[in-house]
């Protein structure tokens, strides 16, 4: 049986930052004694994301086939963008709080189980989203998401109070000042204008699968979904926002959708921020948005036949 790992090292490069990131000794060694009954040496190694970038390039340099990634959907970003296109396959160790790329992928969110998936695995080209420059691996947002992220972080460093707490003044704070946004050139759509004050671009067909639970069934698709909603008064988009929450009948009337390959957004404003696989940053508008097809080479599970 052919092996996504070329050499007879398994090169793990695990984020410690991230929400579960501390493997027990016991799982160590488990991986460990995994990896030397299919005949590999296992090289695990913890460290900021600076240095997995670092350490990542490096390898790729020496072709060592397919690299393990541990963390979350942050970190598997970062890993994405530097590996999209190229021969090398990108192994998951699902480590972070949501692990929303391997769940959609099908990898077991036992470590030690995606562990010995990935050494039993198959090569997948899946696609990934691109926002401008950026890759995203599940979904990208502009507007309230993206604003209170960056509201709920300088609240915290001010005043150390919990996550939740922050971020509920964030979304509070960002609800008074929503940017309208201007989607532009809806690939396949005759409707090519849209205005929203709220974006949310899947890599690929999302659906909602509970109160705010939301998952794919495909990852090589070769689209991306949207959802959208009209404007629609500050108070009244607070009223709208907590009915989508707590009931997916109203979700399907608040928020409209559709599948697109490619489209632009524009606003008034200098920049907006983005929100790529949960990391924030800021872009000058016009923003364009493409699908790309089989971009990427991931390790996914073998299916039993």
């Amino acid at each position: 049986m052919t092996t996504p790992f070329n050499h007879k090292t398994v090169h793990a490069l695990v984020n410690h930052h991230s929400g579960t990131a501390s493997l027990s000794i016991s799982q160590r060694e488990k991986m460990t004694e995994i990896a030397e009954e299919s005949g590999y040496v296992f090289d695990l190694k913890f460290s900021t994301p600076h240095v997995i970038e670092k350490k990542l390039k490096h390898l790729l340099r020496k072709d060592p086939g397919a690299v393990m990634i541990g963390g979350g959907d942050g970190t598997l970003n970062m890993a994405a963008n530097i590996m999209a296109g190229s021969r090398h396959a990108l192994a998951v160790l699902p480590l972070g709080t949501f692990n929303h790329f391997a769940k959609d992928a099908g990898i077991p969110m036992d470590p030690v189980e995606a562990f010995r998936a990935a050494l039993g695995g198959t090569v997948a080209n899946i696609d990934l989203g691109q926002v401008n420059h950026r890759y995203f691996l599940n979904n990208s947002s502009i507007g309230l998401y993206p604003d209170a992220v960056n509201e709920r972080r300088i609240i915290q460093r001010r005043l150390k109070v919990p996550k939740f707490i922050a971020m509920l003044a964030a979304s509070l704070s960002s609800f008074r000042r929503y940017t309208i946004l201007h989607l532009k050139n809806v690939d396949g759509y005759d409707q090519k204008n849209i205005l929203t004050p709220l974006l949310f671009v899947g890599n690929n067909d999302y659906k909602f699968k509970g109160p705010a639970e939301i998952g794919r069934e495909s990852l090589a698709g070769g689209y991306l979904s949207i959802f959208y909603t009209d404007p629609v008064s500050r108070a009244r988009f607070l009223r709208l926002s907590l009915k989508v929450l707590l009931s997916s009948d109203m979700r399907d009337k608040i928020l409209s959708n559709m599948v697109t390959k490619e489209f632009v957004v524009d606003s008034f404003k200098p920049h907006l921020r983005i929100s790529a696989d949960g990391e924030v940053f800021k872009l000058s508008p016009p923003i364009t948005y493409h699908s790309r097809p089989g971009a990427l080479k991931v390790v996914v599970p073998r299916k039993e036949p």
